[in-house]
């Protein structure tokens, strides 16, 4: 059987995690930049038609999936140290840069990914970050198809390279407006704390006031997505199942009925055309050796970005080992000397996971106001 509280403790980290991600983000206005890299601040590679990766000091990447060129051509990213201005209503968080490479106009898709640094911390939430590409004739525009994967990260799928900025909305909006918070999310995997593998569906909607210090609850009736009746009273609006309810690639009608304290909403919540799932380890309780390579790999690759975390029992009682938004390449190699961090027979989970959050832009509520899709694996494994 599926456990309720391991998935509910899952929901909640990827939360915490997600908002602990918004908090660093507003941390930007140190001098220390989180996101500039050591060095000249320019990186060049030759990528061919099997695909490659481009990382400037690796808090920047640029994802190029096979078959995006169809010969040899060269890629190189480069800050930008004096871009344009940020638009009306946002800041520039961390440093600007430039993509190039041989790629016609539209010819994507390809990802770009900012990391940001776990030492930087900020006080306010609730703050909106964007993905920004310029142009000469339109300015700055956020990019279409971005998210930001917890915990600190922001990626995107783009289909034209040029310059690019990670922009924080600091609009304050009317105080009247509403907060929501919306997710929506499929996992796959040994989620509880049996041996089995199980499907888990979860939707959920949140409310608060402009400045997100009071909870609201009165909707007016019954929060649906789609047919998931989330309920009518709380203040956690809330729809869990043990099968696999969501089908990718589809969209999902939310409604909020409207009531004295949250406004009237209707739009579409859409998923993934693909979801994630853990090929190797398939199996929980998969035993491996220190001493040789061990391959993670996947189905549901694409040219997006994904959150990949590795934890256990470490040397130095580390919770989480490896986190680091990679390339959707379908594929991660462990080294012999990543898992001789692990103790002997340490218990080892696999966490795979992406997330998209979207604005929710609807009257009456703040700009602010998000949802987010989630497409996750997880398994255990022995390290012997």
């Amino acid at each position: 059987m599926f456990n309720m509280s391991l998935q509910a403790n899952i929901s909640r980290l990827a939360g915490i995690l997600f908002l602990v991600s918004i908090m660093m983000i507003i941390a930007s206005c140190s001098d220390d930049d989180p996101t500039r890299p050591s060095g000249e601040g320019r990186v060049s590679a030759v990528i061919g038609g099997d695909g490659g990766v481009l990382a400037l000091d690796d808090n920047i990447q640029l994802y190029v999936p096979a078959g995006t060129v169809s010969s040899p051509s060269t890629f190189d990213l480069e800050l930008v140290h004096s871009p344009p201005d940020a638009p009306a209503g946002f800041m520039q968080f961390g440093s600007a840069f430039t993509a190039r490479g041989d790629v016609a106009e539209g010819g994507g898709p390809m990802a770009l990914a900012m990391e940001f640094d776990y030492s930087h911390y900020g006080e306010l939430t609730g703050k909106r970050i964007r993905l920004s590409h310029w142009s000469e004739s339109e300015g700055w525009e956020g990019v279409d198809g971005q998210g930001t994967s917890f915990p600190l990260g922001l990626g995107a799928t783009v289909f034209t390279l040029g310059t690019f900025a990670a922009h924080i909305d600091t609009s304050t909006g009317d105080p009247e407006d509403v907060y929501a918070f919306i997710s929506l999310a499929s996992s796959f995997g040994q989620l509880g704390s049996d041996t089995g593998r199980s499907w888990s569906t979860r939707a959920t909607a949140s409310f608060s006031n402009f400045d997100q210090t009071e909870v609201l609850e009165d909707t007016g009736g019954s929060v649906r997505m789609g047919d998931f009746d989330l309920g009518s009273g709380g203040n956690y609006f809330f729809y869990h199942s043990t099968q696999h309810d969501i089908l990718p690639g589809s969209s999902y009608h939310l409604r909020v009925p409207g009531g004295a304290e949250i406004p009237a909403l209707d739009d579409s919540i859409h998923f993934f055309t693909e979801e994630l799932v853990l090929t190797n380890p398939s199996d929980p309780g998969t035993t491996i050796s220190r001493l040789e390579p061990f391959h993670i790999t996947w189905d549901g690759a694409g040219p997006e970005m994904v959150w990949l975390t590795i934890y256990g029992d470490g040397a130095n009682d580390a919770f989480v080992f490896q986190g680091k938004m990679r390339p959707n390449t379908g594929e991660f190699v462990l080294t012999p000397e990543d898992l001789g961090q692990f103790a002997e027979n340490a218990l080892v989970s696999v966490f795979l996971s992406r997330i998209e959050a979207r604005p929710l832009a609807y009257e009456g509520y703040h700009r602010a106001s998000i949802y987010y899709v989630e497409s996750s694996s997880a398994m255990k494994m022995i390290v012997q």
